[in-house]
């Protein structure tokens, strides 16, 4: 390209502008210029320029022709340094200029090294480090040791800046399959200490989540000590260790043993007094229930949490009822059950029974039996939330009605004192 000296001469200029314009054309004519090795050298000097803005041109530059320079280690070195150049937008620029081009350096595991180098370095700044862990499950990848990587991000989880701390912790469940199975006890053990001991709690919570991650990925041997782990941190732990440990239960509760104990550990969580923590325990609860054995065990505890007086605790155990009732034997007996939760002082748990009620019915041996008897004793226990589900399921199951001793109470019912009440139950 003919061009080429004249380019060459203008990054000499005195005016910035006429350096930039050079830059810009030395990358888009990289490929067809006569002399590639000049035209790197160019680039490579505009990376130390004067003006910042030229500087961030020519990384830039550089970044687009990196598959065809002809010493990517040189550009590699000169992007690291400029990272700590005092202007944060040049800092972020060579930080972004090291992930694009992590994947086409022939040594992976010294670049490697020098972004750990960088993330954990005291004098890096935050905007670098964001940067960079932004985008660090990309690069993890590709770097062949593994286990230096294992060792960094854990140094990486004691890093002053947060976003740092929290995702290498997070990036370890990345890690943790390709590490050998003798290496492996050793590395779930590091992330237990800090799912137990650190003193951020973010960290904490993320190395939870992490040992829910990786859990599956334990040999055999280890399985059933590492289960017992996630129990006991489940039931005891800090509350965001708690929550993350109960989020990982439905994944492993197949591989556990004592069903029924772990069961009935999580069910005191119900009662805890975190709300996110009796949150999460009553979904693991109703995700798991249809692989315990004992489903009239199963039935009276999530009766008993129909109870609750929290509102979240109570609807979910209503929803787990309405799942259950249909594949229990002797239904009556369960009806009968339910009856008693219309017979509870707190209005919210009347409310929930009678929406247990409404949508367990259609499953009952007999329903004309069934609604004949809630008509009589809606009239003789003078309940409104009874009322209710009898005219809800008159308006459902309009041949109800014509059952005469039903259709005599309903009309009492509706001629008393039902009219004056609450229309938006």
């Amino acid at each position: 390209m003919s061009e080429q000296p004249e380019i060459h001469n203008r990054t000499f200029s005195q005016v910035s502008d006429d350096r930039i314009k050079a830059v810009k054309q030395l990358g888009t004519f990289f490929e067809v210029l006569p002399d590639r090795r000049q035209a790197f050298e160019d680039l490579l000097r505009l990376c130390s320029d004067e003006d910042y803005a030229v500087r961030e041109e020519a990384v830039n530059s550089l970044v687009m022709v990196f598959p065809n320079v002809p010493d990517k280690k040189l550009v590699w070195e000169k992007f690291v340094n400029l990272t700590a150049y005092p202007v944060e937008s040049l800092m972020i620029t060579a930080a972004s200029a090291l992930v694009s081009i992590f994947s086409l350096m022939p040594d992976k595991n010294k670049a490697w090294e020098d972004i750990a180098g960088l993330i954990n370095s005291r004098s890096s700044m935050e905007d670098v480090n964001r940067e960079i862990v932004s985008s660090l499950q990309y690069l993890i990848k590709e770097v062949p040791d593994k286990v230096q990587v294992w060792k960094d991000l854990l140094k990486m989880g004691t890093s002053e800046h947060s976003y740092v701390r929290e995702k290498s912790t997070l990036f370890l469940s990345l890690v943790f399959p390709e590490l050998a199975d003798e290496e492996k006890e050793k590395a779930w053990n590091e992330v237990l200490e800090l799912a137990s001991e650190s003193a951020d709690e973010k960290v904490r919570e993320q190395a939870a989540r992490t040992l829910g991650i990786i859990y599956m990925q334990m040999p055999d041997e280890m399985k059933d000590e590492t289960l017992e782990t996630l129990m006991e941190l489940a039931v005891s732990g800090n509350p965001e260790v708690q929550k993350e440990s109960l989020l990982a239960l439905p994944s492993v509760f197949s591989h556990i043993s004592d069903k029924k104990t772990a069961w009935d550990d999580i069910l005191r969580l119900t009662e805890n007094e975190n709300e996110y923590i009796r949150k999460q325990a009553i979904d693991t609860l109703v995700f798991i229930f249809p692989e315990m054995p004992d489903k009239i065990k199963i039935w009276a505890d999530f009766l008993n949490l129909a109870k609750s007086r929290d509102d979240y605790v109570r609807n979910m155990a209503a929803d787990a009822l309405v799942s259950l009732f249909p594949g229990l034997d002797n239904k009556d007996s369960r009806w009968e059950e339910l009856l008693k939760l219309s017979e509870y002082k707190d209005e919210a748990v009347q409310s929930t029974a009678v929406n247990i009620f409404i949508k367990v019915f259609p499953h009952v041996f007999s329903r004309r039996g069934t609604y004949s008897e809630l008509v009589l004793l809606a009239e003789t226990k003078d309940s409104p939330f009874l009322q209710k589900v009898v005219d809800t399921l008159a308006s459902v199951y309009p041949e109800l009605c014509s059952i005469p001793e039903a259709g005599k109470g309903l009309e009492e019912i509706r001629t008393s004192n039902f009219g004056e009440q609450d229309k938006t139950w």
